[in-house]
């Protein structure tokens, strides 16, 4: 990474694992945090809760895109 500031300095560091990575990962609040962040950003903030309920227990619902729908996602 290189950032130019406006006084002419650059700065440099190198990168090998970006946070978030399989090799860097976020905790489960920090998914969690990210995921209300984004939705709140789209304009979708209520469904934070209830897509994090439906995405945790998603392997055992009988029918996925019902289970989304319900959470008011689509």
């Amino acid at each position: 990474m290189k950032v130019r500031l406006i006084d002419g300095r650059q700065l440099e560091k190198v990168v090998s694992v970006q946070f978030g990575s399989p090799e860097w990962p976020l905790t489960p609040e920090q998914r969690l945090d990210k995921a209300r962040a984004c939705l709140e950003f789209a304009g979708l903030p209520k469904v934070a809760e209830p897509l994090a309920d439906v995405v945790v227990g998603l392997e055992t619902q009988t029918d996925a895109v019902a289970a989304l729908r319900r959470t008011g996602i689509i």
